[in-house]
């Protein structure tokens, strides 16, 4: 390697071979180099949200559709399912898909048919 060869990547690695590339106190940063790292972070989040959710009802769908995967999982929090039970489950996640929620509750429509208690 001759003796060119060796500023010539000494140049490079210090980044003073690209014109107006500096790092040296922030001189030539523009707006851009603040822009895209967070749009880039929230355009992540934002997909990585929709990939997840997408990942959560494929997997939904395919426990309403396979019962042993559903005991499997019931095994896996300690429960032992019989038949009638495991026919309940699946009942009440297709009841749950219809409506676009997932099993489990959470925020949503009130119960038309629950008992309130109110006292008079």
């Amino acid at each position: 390697m001759g003796k060119n060869e060796f500023f010539m990547i000494r140049k490079m690695a210090s980044g003073s071979f690209l014109a107006g590339t500096s790092c040296k106190g922030g001189e030539n940063m523009s707006v851009w180099d603040y822009v895209i790292p967070i749009v880039t972070l929230i355009v992540g989040a934002i997909g990585g949200f929709a990939g997840g959710v997408f990942y959560l009802r494929r997997q939904m769908t395919k426990m309403q559709n396979d019962p042993e995967t559903i005991q499997k999982m019931a095994k896996q929090m300690g429960y032992n399912v019989n038949r009638q039970q495991m026919g309940k489950i699946q009942q009440m996640m297709k009841t749950q898909a219809g409506k676009g929620g997932l099993p489990g509750g959470g925020a949503g429509k009130p119960n038309k048919n629950a008992k309130t208690n109110t006292k008079k």
